[in-house]
């Protein structure tokens, strides 16, 4: 969880805080980060997914819940902006169901997979991990307030 302090202008300080997971390459290098939150603490969650430039947007990337699964559960992240200067492409979803945010809780230490298309249009997938990612919920709920 990472948690930040806006100063929109003309208005009152906001706490905005996240549930991120990064992924890495095998130098270390980031290569993709799922980000989950709420603007509000009545709003929706929203998740958002960073991917490197260079991949189809005609298509959007899916969030695998659990890949071993038959058939996989996804969440579809239809891309919304690609931008050299903002380090990427980026995917969302406007709300994301609660029994999608249970699930997500329950995979414990379980693999997920991201999959998307490069711009050669080949399948890529990439495997993470939910590690901690209950924890964080639990944290994020606490800061934002349930």
């Amino acid at each position: 969880m990472r948690c930040e302090t806006q100063r929109p202008q003309g208005q009152p300080v906001v706490r905005v805080c996240e549930t991120a997971i990064a992924m890495n390459d095998q130098r270390g290098q980031p290569i993709a980060q799922i980000v989950l939150g709420r603007l509000g603490r009545t709003d929706a969650y929203r998740m958002l997914v960073q991917l490197p430039l260079e991949l189809r947007v005609d298509q959007a990337a899916r969030l695998v819940l659990d890949p071993a699964a038959t058939p996989p559960e996804a969440i579809n992240l239809p891309f919304r902006l690609c931008s050299a200067s903002r380090g990427g492409c980026f995917g969302e979803t406007e709300a994301l169901a609660p029994v999608l945010i249970t699930r997500m809780r329950g995979r414990g230490d379980g693999q997920g997979r991201l999959d998307f298309r490069d711009s050669a249009g080949r399948d890529v997938q990439i495997l993470f991990s939910f590690r901690g990612f209950a924890q964080a919920m639990d944290a994020l709920a606490r800061e934002t307030g349930g």
